[in-house]
């Protein structure tokens, strides 16, 4: 049985930067759920984290950035962000709510109804940014209305509240995905490819070093190939990529509470130097190491 875990309500103010919440979602807690508040507007602001993240404004306006690609939501209006994607938002207009919903991503990887169509859960997530489903304007309405009922969730009390919060997440990503064309993706993956997939996330997340798909594959018992296409079934990332993003936003938080040199932390943290370290800072958070500290201390 699934347990959440809710944070309670809290403001944010303007001088919020980059950063990677820690926001703990694990296979005992796979749902945190914040209702977040601007009282102003702010610099953008960018993270990278492994659970997979989709809110709903709730009041005013924000921009969502992804990559080259830049979103603004009105109230009504959702997004969905994938595993250690890099992204950021401002405040276009305060004051600014929203409901946010971290997700553990394996349990989207399998959930299944007897007797009802199978669905892709991850589909959203994994989608290129510029495809992913938005919020028809006739709809908002409704999602206004649900981001309200799941921010009300009261966590003290009633001995459903954690299941309640599962369901209405699957309700809100059911909405979402309802008339949209989602990109056409290989069949269903099996239990064997999530095992092995959730198999070699452990061995990644366990190790501070660089870990090849050889290794993992060797580790998992089966062909880097077929690990290789396992893992980008199921966790919608390549194995590579979801390593790098990690060591990166890894990195990032060692340089923001260690007071670790970049060289130190570079080789922590599996990159043959910080030049290395530096060229994948300007690929996820579009700033140098430096730049990120500053940015954050702000």
């Amino acid at each position: 049985m699934y347990s959440c875990t809710m944070k309670k309500p809290f403001s944010t103010p303007w001088t919020d930067t980059i950063h990677r919440p820690a926001f703990g979602v694990s296979e005992d807690h796979p749902i945190s759920m914040f209702d977040m508040r601007w009282s102003e507007t702010n610099e953008i602001s960018y993270d990278m984290h492994y659970g997979l993240e989709t809110g709903i404004v709730l009041e005013g306006t924000m921009r969502r950035y992804f990559g080259e690609h830049k979103f603004i939501l009105h109230p009504g209006d959702a997004w969905v962000c994938g595993m250690w994607e890099p992204h950021g938002y401002d405040i276009a207009a305060a004051p600014c709510r929203a409901v946010v919903i971290i997700i553990f991503p394996p349990i989207l990887a399998q959930p299944h109804f007897p007797g009802a169509a199978p669905v892709r859960w991850l589909a959203p997530f994994e989608a290129p940014p510029e495809v992913r489903p938005t919020v028809p304007v006739g709809k908002r309405k409704r999602f206004l209305q649900l981001g309200e009922t799941i921010a009300a969730l009261d966590f003290d009390k009633g001995k459903y509240t954690s299941s309640l919060l599962r369901l209405k997440v699957l309700e809100h990503l059911l909405l979402l995905m309802d008339g949209w064309d989602a990109p056409a993706v290989s069949a269903v993956p099996t239990q064997t490819d999530v095992s092995h997939a959730h198999r070699a996330l452990r061995i990644i997340t366990s190790s501070r070093k660089r870990i090849s798909l050889a290794q993992a594959a060797r580790a998992c018992g089966v062909h880097r190939n077929t690990l290789g296409r396992q893992f980008e079934d199921v966790m919608g990332i390549s194995f590579s990529e979801f390593g790098l993003r990690y060591r990166v936003a890894a990195a990032a938080e060692q340089l923001l509470h260690s007071g670790d040199s970049v060289k130190k932390v570079a080789a922590d943290w599996g990159f043959a130097n910080p030049s290395h370290l530096h060229r994948c800072f300007r690929k996820h958070y579009g700033c140098s190491p430096s730049q990120y500290i500053v940015q954050y201390e702000r």
